[in-house]
């Protein structure tokens, strides 16, 4: 998904979402909101560990990098608005 707009990323995350109904997806994304509406996320830390796993509301709670970026990301976006 890094490689593509806003807009496509937008169009291909909801066809992955009606496609993977009752299925299992893996999607691997530098924008949060990407990830924000999955079931489940799993952050993975520089060695590919795991780091945190959770809601993207159980996540942004807690201290660590995805909450931190999720900010980041925020803000970047807010000043993009402007």
């Amino acid at each position: 998904l890094s490689a593509v707009d806003t807009e496509t990323e937008k169009r291909l995350l909801a066809n992955l979402r009606e496609a993977g109904q009752g299925r299992t997806v893996v999607i691997a994304a530098h924008r949060l909101g990407s990830v924000a509406g999955a079931n489940q996320i799993v952050v993975l830390d520089e060695d590919g560990g795991v780091e945190a796993i959770g809601t993207h509301d159980a996540l942004v709670r807690q201290e660590g990098w995805y909450r931190r970026t999720w900010n980041q990301q925020q803000r970047e976006e807010e000043l993009l608005d402007l």
